[in-house]
């Protein structure tokens, strides 16, 4: 049995996928992560799949994937949390260009203009997916024939968090949202 505390996944594709997605909304490599913990970790694990696979003769990435299956049901509760992170950062949008304590809008500067324009920004997606949901629970008899509105939202939603998430990916399910959440708030 590996050690408890969970070490990220050393695949490159989707090396993403058990890669611990708790304070870092970034993509994983090493000039963002260099010098972590759980990307020393992660470098290590890889370089021992290596090498097991040059000894033994079993391609890498069937090596990555068994580590990935491994991994999973050994920490079955982390890998709900990562996803559910993941499907919260589908939803969020984060301005990172700056740091927030240097966010200005006219006189106004600091983390509270950082964290307003955030809660502004974020807020359409929120009532978007709010009204959507309310749309097929007024209609839940209806809820399969509607699928074309809320099938490619709940394809992605899906399949992300398994690779890698941002607001962005989620843009081709935007307009079976937009659809079902007229229909919900012109009731």
């Amino acid at each position: 049995m590996r050690n408890s505390s969970r070490v990220s996944g050393p695949c490159h594709f989707p090396r993403t996928l058990p890669v611990p997605y708790e304070t870092f909304w970034r993509f994983w490599d090493n000039s963002i992560r260099q010098g972590s913990p759980d990307y020393a970790a992660w470098v290590s694990e890889l370089a021992k799949l290596k090498r097991q696979s040059s000894e033994e003769g079993i391609p890498l990435s069937h090596l990555q994937w068994r580590w990935i299956f491994d991994d999973v049901v050994e920490h079955p509760g982390i890998t709900l949390q990562m996803a559910a992170i993941r499907i919260l950062s589908l939803h969020v949008a984060l301005a990172n260009s700056q740091r927030p304590e240097a966010c200005r809008i006219g006189p106004l500067s600091g983390l509270s203009v950082y964290t307003m324009f955030s809660v502004i920004v974020n807020a359409a997606p929120f009532i978007l997916v709010a009204a959507s949901i309310s749309f097929l629970a007024a209609r839940r008899r209806e809820f399969v024939s509607h699928w074309i509105l809320w099938g490619p939202w709940i394809t992605l939603l899906a399949f992300h968090p398994a690779t890698y998430a941002e607001p962005q990916y989620l843009f081709p399910s935007q307009p079976g949202l937009v659809i079902m959440a007229v229909a919900a708030l012109a009731r």
